[in-house]
């Protein structure tokens, strides 16, 4: 199922969803999420809707709560310290089929919604995936394919409120209101954000970690002065990977750099445009 208005695709849900173990029980819903705003926004969206939520913040915890098996669905970020989402989803259904019975349903939450995340997403065991940023309607479209949601707060939900592209009224005021400033570090940043991203894949493919960690340190620090939200936030994912010596783990978020900085980019160009 796939809209390109509704950035989600699900390949495997059942015939008819499933309120959980009996019909007059809430559904209960496990949340992997490791930021703080995307798990808070998500879980109050969901809670609104009538339906239980348990949050957890790395792939570990998630596996530790897949075995309670009373879970109706897990919505599973795939960028995460300690473990990522798609370990955990391989974890998760190699303990299923050692001990036989069912399989929880997972969507994969992403704000890369490439093909090859989507092939991976896949590959690993899950149902489906998500990108953020996602609507009420949309969070709630995919979480009805695999439980019976009760009527929810009023009749539209609101926006799920995770991280933008570009919160540049934040940086605004974060320089002090100086417009040509900011726009001037924008420029800066647009210009040498590629020749940082190339070398930073040279030096991850060389196995260079230190060299590695200076060139995400200054790439992050940058595109958080800019407002770039989602871009320092993958920064900060490929900075733990660093730090925890997961280089394979590491190369696979750095492949998504180029993509993050072209969508921060057009919106950038957008909005000087005035669209």
């Amino acid at each position: 199922m796939q809209h390109e208005a509704i950035k989600y695709q699900v390949w495997s849900y059942p015939t008819s969803p499933q309120a959980g173990l009996a019909d007059d029980k809430i559904p209960r819903i496990l949340l992997a999420e490791d930021n703080t705003l995307d798990q808070v926004s998500i879980r109050k969206l969901l809670e609104k809707g009538n339906v239980q939520v348990h949050c957890v913040d790395n792939g570990r915890d998630a596996v530790d709560e897949a075995r309670s098996g009373s879970y109706d669905l897990i919505l599973m970020d795939i960028l995460m310290p300690e473990m990522d989402g798609f370990v955990a989803t391989l974890k998760i259904r190699e303990e299923e089929q050692a001990v036989g019975g069912g399989t929880v349903p997972i969507i994969a939450l992403t704000a890369y919604s490439l093909k090859a995340i989507q092939d991976k997403c896949r590959s690993v065991g899950m149902n489906g995936y998500l990108s953020k940023p996602m609507s009420a309607r949309e969070l709630r479209a995919v979480c009805g394919l695999f439980c019976v949601l009760p009527p929810g707060e009023g009749s539209e939900l609101e926006a799920c409120g995770t991280l933008p592209i570009l919160d540049e009224e934040e940086a605004l005021e974060n320089l002090g209101g100086v417009r040509p400033l900011y726009d001037e570090l924008v420029d800066m940043f647009i210009d040498q954000a590629p020749h940082l991203i190339d070398h930073l894949a040279d030096l991850v493919r060389a196995g260079d970690t230190e060299a590695a960690k200076r060139h995400i340190r200054r790439l992050m620090v940058s595109a958080e002065t800019i407002g770039a939200k989602r871009l320092a936030h993958l920064c900060s994912h490929i900075q733990s990977s660093l730090d925890g010596g997961n280089l394979d783990d590491c190369a696979q978020w750095t492949a998504q750099l180029p993509h993050e900085l072209e969508l921060l980019t057009n919106t950038i160009l957008l909005d000087r445009d005035g669209l």
